[in-house]
């Protein structure tokens, strides 16, 4: 019998993009957004992705961004007008501080459905567009629980710090300008911590499930043991750096011959070893970061697949951890005229080693188009959230 398996084909990823070709467009993005108070930002975002879309090929084919930056800009108005009537109304009553804060946080898991479908309905390969299938009933059925328990624990804790002395002496010191509301957003992070790779599983999940191209469905199948895993590697790998670097310095302070009876040397001593303990912890950091992007990546895309067509990510923590160094070190020193340098570097090494093992992808067919506004994308991008894979 003949073998009708079908065949698989590896295509890797391409980045052609160039750093002087960016950087026109970086820079003329950013003259014109400060000349029009922001207006043309949305014409900005439009330009930047479509050149980042259109210089990343799959099998000799680029993708595209096809969004029209009037419906944008129209999201993005009503998102900043939303986020100025939110601050003010943490401002102007802060006893109801818990409750917008709540708010915010139910608002979350539709505006993440939104934002990614304008997204995902805007971004095409092969003229076949990518699609998002909104399903508000399914994202607050996954959400909502975690979100309730973090905003419980919350609530419990602010009801506690309301009856401490401490807080209540705090607040009467006119200098200070301290309100209790002002804790409530360390309180809700330090709950929600914990919950955050099991919150990761569930976003990217959600997102990848719901997302088609052409008639063709994704979908994800790991646990969310692995997103603990990477992200507890980074925890205790953090903190051992800490350990160690703060046990090595004690060393050194107690080996050293500084008076302690002389203030001003102790303070010279002191100073000196902080700056190279800070040097040294943020050195670090950028290896963990690395570790957290490529391990995070690979297992996500790894993870996913279109039918029977899937990924194969390849990033390693050193390169990925020497990009990091190196991009900040180069826009730190260049004053900032190096970011189109760095995104294309960081762009081309994540292109070239991500492959798409594909067996049925000549055959997808595309699926009626459909109008998605910006609304939920502009809002999500002016609280600053990270939406995409």
């Amino acid at each position: 019998m003949a073998d009708t398996q079908p065949l698989i084909r590896s295509m890797p990823f391409r980045f052609d993009g160039k750093s002087s070709e960016y950087f026109k467009i970086w820079i003329v993005n950013i003259f014109l957004s400060i000349v029009t108070l922001g207006i043309y930002s949305a014409w900005a975002k439009v330009r930047t992705l479509r050149y980042f879309y259109g210089n990343t090929w799959l099998d000799d084919n680029s993708f595209s961004y096809l969004a029209d930056p009037v419906k944008i800009l129209k999201g993005r108005i009503i998102a900043v007008t939303a986020l100025i009537i939110y601050y003010f109304s943490w401002e102007i009553y802060p006893q109801g501080a818990f409750w917008l804060l709540a708010l915010g946080v139910l608002l979350f898991p539709a505006i993440m459905v939104m934002a990614l479908s304008f997204q995902m309905n805007n971004s095409a390969y092969r003229s076949i567009r990518f699609s998002f299938k909104k399903d508000f009933r399914k994202i607050y059925l996954l959400f909502l629980t975690p979100i309730l328990i973090v905003l419980g624990l919350t609530w419990l804790g602010y009801s506690l710090l309301e009856t401490a002395d401490f807080i209540a002496e705090l607040e009467k010191q006119e200098d200070a300008g301290f309100k209790k509301e002002d804790l409530l957003p360390s309180l809700f992070f330090m709950f929600l911590m914990p919950l955050l790779p099991y919150l990761d599983y569930l976003r990217t999940r959600y997102i990848v499930d719901q997302t088609q191209y052409g008639k063709s469905d994704a979908s994800f199948f790991p646990g969310c043991w692995k997103f603990y895993r990477i992200y507890l590697i980074a925890f205790f790998s953090y903190m051992a750096i800490i350990f160690i670097m703060s046990f090595v310095i004690g060393v050194v302070v107690a080996m050293s011959n500084v008076d302690a009876n002389d203030p001003e040397a102790l303070a010279n001593g002191i100073g000196g070893i902080t700056i190279v303990f800070t040097i040294v912890i943020y050195g670090l950091g950028f290896f963990i970061m690395g570790y957290m992007r490529a391990a995070h990546t690979n297992m996500v895309f790894n993870n996913i697949s279109f039918g029977h067509d899937t990924f194969n990510s390849k990033l390693k923590t050193m390169p990925v951890s020497w990009l990091y160094i190196s991009n900040t070190l180069a826009i730190i020193f260049s004053l900032g005229l190096l970011i189109p340098w760095a995104q294309i570097r960081m762009a081309r090494y994540v292109a070239e080693n991500t492959e798409f093992e594909s067996r049925t992808l000549d055959g997808v067919q595309a699926t009626p188009e459909t109008s998605q506004g910006a609304f939920g994308e502009e809002f999500g991008d002016a609280f600053d959230l990270d939406l995409g894979l």
